[in-house]
């Protein structure tokens, strides 16, 4: 048998991307390379200020290369619920502005023909029992409370077989309004108008320290030398470190899992009538899966709270989990990999100052692109302004941090436990 292999399939397509030595001073310095850092440096460049990144790694390796390519109308919480921590308009606020961050950048795409192969098939995301269902009818009153002429419904019985041609759900809810891109082309697409605009994105140099000068700007450490800066922005994301240990407390990184197989055989493929839309279960430890335009299944998942999974046990479990949900499939793997995502205790982004001049962005919570993006427009807002207020309803949500949770000995260990026994059990119960 071909050994998997186990890099992103995406960077089968991927050129050697052009680095640079750091700038002695700049008046912008980024400590992370992916989306949050490019799409707020753009309109940083724009407005005439001096843009350093500063990646510890090859330019796109992190989470931007190795996500799944949803771009998911929404957060992964429910409105209701925001309403009941946040009060009705804030709530209703957070809701809107994340819904409209995934539709604001599907516009930008196509505004700025971005070849990153968007696909607009929309959604379906299927329950299996009455507990499912009933979120399911949830967020589908939601969503049309605020789009109601999206064209989103719900489909029960002989009906979910057209959408979904796997083991039998009880309910669907088809959402048209999310959509897919291949995200390692779409950050290849910000990275090449970074570089046009007179960025200076430096690979291979990770940040050491960031110390506050006698003035106002910050000096930042790395491995090749230190560079001065005005403005310090942390937007490494599931990838943050010890440098930012004020941010590590706020959120949690888990792993994040993704299998290709090699192209279906035509009997196969016929059998989805939607192939490009994208299918997401409604458990704890959801699935995710499509197919792409060369017919191969794209499919994802969390198997678990930790991160560094060996890479056979990933994809032994992957192909478990797309075997069991896509039995008519014979799945054979090709390519499996993983990632860091970062998530919060209020399921929402973090993001905001640190101190003077010093501002982050993380914790997408599994909607990475979309988030990544929005909250790197608004990054490059405060920056300009000099201020977080009235940019984003995000800043008005209060951190609340993990400090007590990351106490407590194999908590991932034990929370992955705990849902996957759960979620074992509903498949078990089908």
């Amino acid at each position: 048998m071909k050994p998997v292999n186990t890099q992103p399939l995406w960077l089968e397509e991927a050129v050697t991307l052009e680095t640079q030595a750091p700038l002695a001073k700049a008046d912008a310095v980024f400590v992370g390379g992916g989306i949050t850092a490019l799409s707020a440096a753009i309109p940083l460049l724009k407005a005439g200020f001096t843009v350093q990144v500063l990646e510890a790694n090859a330019p796109l390796s992190g989470a931007s290369s190795r996500a799944f390519g949803n771009l998911d109308v929404g957060v992964s919480v429910s409105n209701s619920a925001l309403r009941a921590q946040y009060g009705t308009q804030l709530g209703d606020e957070l809701w809107l502005e994340a819904a409209n961050a995934a539709i604001e950048l599907q516009a930008y795409i196509a505004r700025c023909q971005i070849a990153c192969d968007l696909d607009t098939s929309g959604h379906l995301k299927v329950a299996f029992n009455s507990r499912q269902e009933a979120g399911l009818v949830n967020e589908y009153h939601e969503l049309n409370a605020v789009f109601p002429h999206s064209q989103a419904k719900l489909v029960r019985g002989q009906e979910v077989s057209h959408y979904w041609p796997g083991r039998k759900a009880t309910l669907g809810f088809f959402n048209p309004l999310s959509a897919t891109v291949n995200p390692y082309k779409f950050a290849s697409a910000l990275y090449a108008q970074f570089l046009a605009l007179g960025g200076h994105y430096s690979a291979y140099c990770a940040v050491k320290q960031v110390r506050p000068d006698k003035g106002e700007g910050y000096t930042v450490v790395h491995q090749a030398g230190h560079t001065q800066a005005e403005h310090v922005v942390h937007t490494t994301n599931g990838y943050t470190s010890k440098v930012s240990g004020a941010l590590r407390q706020h959120i949690l990184p888990i792993g994040s899992y993704i299998m290709a197989t090699n192209p279906l055989s035509e009997q196969e493929y016929k059998a989805f009538t939607h192939p490009h839309q994208v299918v997401t279960t409604a458990y704890h430890f959801k699935q995710y899966m499509r197919l792409d335009q060369q017919r191969r299944l794209i499919f994802g998942g969390r198997l678990g709270l930790s991160t560094g999974l060996q890479e056979h046990k990933v994809e032994r479990e992957l192909r478990n989990l797309a075997t069991h949900l896509l039995p008519f499939v014979d799945i054979q793997s090709s390519h499996v990999w993983g990632g860091k995502l970062a998530m919060t205790r209020t399921m929402l982004p973090s993001m905001g100052a640190l101190a003077h001049n010093q501002y982050y962005a993380m914790g997408y919570c599994g909607r990475g692109i979309p988030m990544a993006w929005w909250c790197g427009i608004k990054l490059a807002e405060m920056i300009v302004q000099g201020s977080t207020r009235n940019i984003t309803s995000f800043t008005r949500a209060p951190n609340q941090s993990f400090r007590l949770l990351n106490l407590i000995p194999l908590r991932n260990e034990l929370l992955s436990g705990y849902f996957y026994l759960k979620d074992r059990a509903y498949r078990e119960f089908q």
